[in-house]
């Protein structure tokens, strides 16, 4: 996008709820599918909505921060035929993260930000059989002290009629590398 290209970044920024009012298109992207080890993968960015409380208003002059939990259940609908595994970038904040994933159970990965929280261990709910009930969240705290490392072990497969995913989680590793 022409927005990244002149901050010089070469990785997209991703934001599904935040648009230009005027025409409803979204100011960045508003997600990527990268294909990973058999399987396609969303990327799907959440901005927090009380950002321009946050900012200077000439920051975000032109934008519209639309609830995270109603844009989630649309970018859903438009794109489960084609994803996998879906994973949120969140800027809501880990305890909006805990509420997101319960409203949210496509969800496979929550990884947070705003608040700063260093998860030494992923936010993580089990069935009584032990399986995954949602998504894990995990955050990395702040000003890049460490690099947060999750490995997924995925199961499962799309139906080739009804072209449904069925792919879970089944096995995690998780940590956290300090930058020195």
């Amino acid at each position: 996008l022409e927005y990244e290209s002149r901050r010089g970044f070469d990785i997209p920024f991703v934001s599904v709820n935040v648009v230009m009012p005027g025409n409803h298109q979204n100011f960045v992207r508003p997600y990527v599918i990268k294909y990973a080890g058999g399987i396609n993968v969303g990327i799907i960015g959440f901005s927090n909505p009380d950002t321009p409380d946050m900012t200077r208003r000439d920051n975000v002059r032109g934008l519209s921060f639309q609830p995270a939990g109603a844009t989630a259940k649309g970018i859903h609908s438009i794109l489960r035929k084609n994803v996998d595994l879906f994973i949120a970038l969140s800027r809501l904040g880990t305890d909006e993260d805990k509420k997101f994933a319960k409203d949210n159970p496509f969800l496979h990965v929550i990884i947070g930000g705003h608040s700063q929280t260093l998860l030494t261990e992923p936010i993580v709910d089990k069935k009584a059989d032990g399986s995954l009930a949602g998504p894990l969240i995990a955050q990395a705290g702040s000003r890049g002290l460490y690099l947060g490392r999750l490995d997924l072990t995925v199961q499962g497969h799309r139906d080739p009629k009804t072209k449904k995913a069925e792919f879970s989680i089944v096995d995690y590793k998780y940590r956290m590398i300090p930058i020195t």
